[in-house]
């Protein structure tokens, strides 16, 4: 039997029930989380929430401030730095008594 032959043999592998199922529960946790890697730019409504601001001109002051980051890829689209936002409110905190 020569090389060839070798690598177009079927393999049976037998494995448990219970094995097999937690074998797919990682692949698909695995998997999972590639896809729910975190967001770097949020909406205005996503940064709205994260700062418990109702007020579009809130959000608009702090971006004219400077306080957060934000970029506008397009001319009616301006999306937030979710890092520079948690970074403010963090800096904005108020240790408990």
């Amino acid at each position: 039997m020569n090389i060839e032959e070798q690598s177009e043999r079927t393999e049976f592998v037998f494995i448990k029930r219970q094995d097999l199922k937690e074998e797919l529960r990682l692949l698909m946790t695995e998997t999972i989380s590639e896809y729910k890697q975190e967001k770097i730019w949020i909406t205005a409504k996503e940064a709205m929430a994260l700062l418990a601001i109702k007020s579009a001109t809130t959000l608009q002051m702090l971006r004219n401030t400077g306080k957060i980051e934000f970029s506008q890829p397009m001319k009616k689209l301006i999306l937030y730095k979710k890092s520079s936002v948690l970074e403010y409110l963090e800096k904005h905190s108020r240790k408990t008594w």
